[in-house]
């Protein structure tokens, strides 16, 4: 085969490639990620429904809420901190064009997630390509004019990485609650690794920063609830010992009480040790995570 030739047949077989994964994609909603199915399957199936309650979060709340049965009454839309404030509101927003409006809504986060200003690594993967719609396009790109700009790289990356060639995507067995002595969870609180320290020197830069993005789709969140009159319930997620103390002395945290919202802040409820953030310094697990309900379902809302 001549150089030409192999140039144009490689040529055909890239261009085959690309075209086949597309149409993967397009044609295999349940072979993609969490947010996506969230997205572009459960709230496509939700049309004329009635909750009572709704409730948005990043992946702490994903894990914790998300992984049980709840009360029939109650949705949850819980996804993950790259989606950020905006990714929130856009949630509660399209739910709230096909189906009647809650009696109340509660947006679960840690402290970073008041910063999440559309500018990770995630951003393209969770937000870019999930949150389409001109009308979503067209306010982002007021305050990002470049965050839908077409790369083909990114392009690549979202596909790839959005797709489980191997089987479908099922959103895990939601399972029954547990109740969990206090006395059982194991406490070290002087306990410190990288992704602890990582945690705390983050609060320690956003101390004085209010983004542009959690702002402004904060403000739209209280104000949607407010044109509907749902009441609207900000619940601050478990974090380790000094991030907390930190994000009370923050700039943020002093907007958003300016706001006249209602705050949960569960770290005032209990203060998880800094051993439960082990992991990566964000998410919790096992008993300290099945405690973590059981403060919900009695101090912030009745879930189960």
């Amino acid at each position: 085969m001549s150089g030409k030739r192999w140039v144009i047949f490689v040529g055909v077989i890239f261009i085959l490639q690309v075209i086949l994964l597309e149409v993967f994609y397009q044609t295999s909603k349940h072979n993609r990620h969490e947010v996506d199915y969230l997205v572009n399957n459960t709230m496509q199936n939700l049309k004329n429904k009635k909750y009572d309650v709704i409730i948005l979060g990043d992946s702490l709340a994903h894990k914790t809420i998300g992984s049980i049965e709840l009360h029939n009454n109650i949705l949850d839309l819980t996804s993950n901190n790259a989606v950020s404030m905006a990714g929130n509101f856009f949630l509660f927003q399209r739910y709230l064009k096909d189906n009647y409006p809650p009696k109340k809504l509660y947006l679960f986060c840690v402290p970073n997630h008041l910063y999440q200003n559309l500018d990770t690594i995630h951003t393209y993967f969770y937000f870019s390509t999930i949150f389409t719609k001109d009308s979503e396009k067209k306010e982002i790109k007021k305050l990002k004019p470049h965050l839908y700009d077409y790369s083909f790289s990114k392009y690549t990356e979202s596909r790839i990485k959005s797709i489980d060639f191997l089987g479908y995507f099922n959103p895990k067995a939601k399972v029954l609650p547990k109740e969990i002595d206090e006395s059982s969870l194991e406490r070290e609180d002087n306990f410190i690794n990288d992704s602890i320290r990582e945690k705390i020197e983050e609060a320690k830069i956003n101390i004085d920063k209010i983004n542009e993005i959690p702002k402004i789709y904060l403000d739209k969140l209280i104000a949607i609830t407010k044109k509907y009159d749902i009441e609207f319930t900000l619940v601050i997620e478990p974090i380790p010992i000094e991030s907390h103390n930190v994000f009370l002395s923050s700039k943020m945290y002093q907007y958003i009480k300016s706001k006249n919202i209602n705050i949960i802040d569960i770290n005032n409820i209990y203060q998880f040790s800094n051993y439960s953030f082990k992991i990566d310094g964000r998410h919790l697990d096992g008993k300290d995570n099945q405690y973590f309900q059981n403060i919900i379902d009695k101090k912030v809302i009745d879930i189960y």
